[in-house]
């Protein structure tokens, strides 16, 4: 049998279809009173369950968020720091523009450093600076430095009488009287003596003496143990040919050592003890020993392996002179 108009309910009970819809209207009614006057009513679906609560119309993106991204960080990509010219803020790029003098920048934007008009050589007004980084003397009074006024300025060294602090002493000369060149540079030919460098009878850098100028130094300083006279040749280097003992020169004869040096093994010798030699009569004392090659007095003690190699005239039996 068919059974349109009723259903069966729990355990049995009938419903007429018409009381069902009237129920779930009755349950959307109580669903709608549990809500505040101005929240939204739940939307529910053919199977009767809330679908969630809807607003009524769809949320358009606001002006303020259009046209940025987030990442996922909480900010948006918007360059952070970036001043858009490739810097962060704060930082220079070392570029003519930043504000810092560097490298073979004159000045930069309102950095001037320490100078003005007035120390640039001009007579006043107001300094400034190029696009380029340089000085703008255009608003500067007067000629700006002009070699010939009387004054010394910018690269000049002096101008006429105007010789700043400098004389003749202050660079290095003995004395006279400092000039100044027409093209405003130091005319020293009126000071006296050679001023620095060889010849000037000053030990100066890079001499080792001057003239008589030896800077305090010996023929035993120089490592010549007989001693002698220590000069100075003009070229203001140490001359040792009157130095004698303890080496000197490079030689190769004897004559190239002069007066009563000789020469061995390309060096020469005066012959005082402990000199190397091959004859006795390289020796001052005319005792070279035979076997140890080098000048000896032949005194009692000093070694020895022939008699004539003392002075007694007997070398003992431990080798030494009796």
């Amino acid at each position: 049998m068919r059974n349109y108009g009723h259903c069966v309910v729990g355990g049995g009970v009938k419903m007429s279809a018409y009381s069902l819809f009237g129920l779930v209207a009755l349950t959307m009614s109580v669903a709608a009173c549990a809500v505040g006057p101005n929240d939204p009513i739940p939307d529910f679906g053919q199977d009767g369950e809330s679908q969630g609560v809807g607003t009524g119309s769809a949320s358009e993106p606001s002006d303020d968020t259009a046209g940025t991204a987030d990442d996922g960080s909480g900010s948006d990509e918007t360059g952070g720091d970036e001043t858009g010219d490739g810097t962060s803020d704060g930082e220079s790029d070392g570029a003519c523009g930043d504000g810092v003098i560097e490298a073979d920048e004159q000045c930069d934007g309102t950095e001037l450093g320490t100078m003005t008009c007035d120390s640039l050589g001009f007579d006043g007004g107001s300094l400034s600076c190029t696009d380029t980084c340089e000085y703008d003397t255009s608003a500067c009074g007067g000629d700006g430095p002009v070699c010939g006024d009387g004054s010394t300025n910018g690269t000049e060294d002096c101008d006429g009488t105007d010789l700043g602090s400098n004389t003749c002493t202050a660079m290095g000369f003995e004395g006279g009287t400092l000039g100044c060149n027409g093209d405003c540079t130091f005319d020293t030919s009126g000071c006296t003596n050679d001023g620095p460098g060889c010849g000037n009878g000053s030990v100066d850098v890079g001499e080792q003496c001057d003239g008589l100028d030896l800077a305090g130094q010996t023929c035993i300083s120089q490592g010549f143990a007989g001693g002698g006279i220590l000069l100075c040749d003009a070229s203001c280097s140490f001359d040792t040919s009157n130095c004698m003992g303890g080496g000197g020169g490079a030689c190769t004869f004897d004559a190239d050592c002069g007066g009563a040096q000789y020469c061995e093994d390309g060096t020469c010798y005066d012959g005082v003890v402990g000199d190397p030699c091959t004859f006795d009569s390289d020796c001052m004392s005319d005792i070279c020993l035979t076997f140890d090659d080098v000048c000896s007095d032949g005194n009692a003690g000093d070694p020895c392996t022939f008699n004539s190699e003392c002075m007694s005239g007997s070398c003992g039996v431990a080798d030494v002179c009796d």
